[in-house]
């Protein structure tokens, strides 16, 4: 939702005024104002340049770099990292007990996006004071799980307008958990805080071959 209100509010307007801009030069070449069409063109290059720093920026937030650069595991400590620090009344513990070549590599983007839906919420809603971030394989699956000490909250008071950024995010999750073949897990009680994650059964990815040696 956040990346359509950005591609419609800030690309799509740069964009439109560039197609304008390159309509009004075309005209004035076409009655012989040849430096001012310059000037024109020059002033829609830029704009151009704007456009395409923006969908870079966008891209990078969609699939973060290190994630391809370093992997999963890295990337979820140096998210959690971030978090602790922009919010310093939260206190998040990343506990990984898995190695990165037991993650399907189809599973890693999401989630990265469902651990980044959860501790959103955590900050946003939940009024926590500690969270913590796992993920294992046990029993043929891997279970991720996001844990905090917030206020809770139940399915229909995330349905109100009150806590419809809650209700948005748990959708998220669980769009993103199904759509990989996975399931939702979430358990919450008021003023005992929320757990919510997703279990994935490894059994559909076969064994990713060892990367050859040098």
């Amino acid at each position: 939702m956040r990346v359509s209100l950005e591609l419609h509010d800030e690309i799509a307007p740069v964009v439109i005024m560039t197609k304008y801009l390159i309509e009004d030069a075309v005209g004035r070449i076409g009655s012989g104002a040849t430096v001012e069409s310059v000037e024109i063109l020059n002033r829609a290059a830029l704009r151009l340049r704007d456009v395409i720093a923006g969908l870079s920026r966008i891209s990078t937030e969609l699939r973060p770099h290190l994630l391809d650069d370093l992997g999963l595991l890295p990337t979820l400590e140096w998210f959690c990292r971030g978090i602790e620090e922009s919010c310093r009344d939260v206190q998040v513990v990343c506990q990984l007990e898995v190695a990165e070549a037991e993650i399907p590599q189809t599973l890693k983007l999401d989630i990265f996006r469902i651990v980044q839906e959860a501790l959103n919420n955590v900050v946003e809603h939940a009024h926590a004071r500690r969270a913590q971030v796992s993920l294992k394989v046990q029993g043929g699956d891997l279970v991720l799980m996001v844990d905090d000490d917030g206020e809770g909250f139940d399915l229909a008071s995330a349905s109100s307008k009150r806590d419809g950024g809650i209700n948005l995010g748990l959708q998220s999750i669980r769009k993103r958990a199904e759509a990989t073949g996975g399931r939702l897990l979430f358990e919450s009680h008021g003023h005992r805080g929320t757990r919510i994650g997703a279990v994935w059964p490894l059994a559909r990815w076969p064994a990713e071959e060892p990367a050859p040696k040098a």
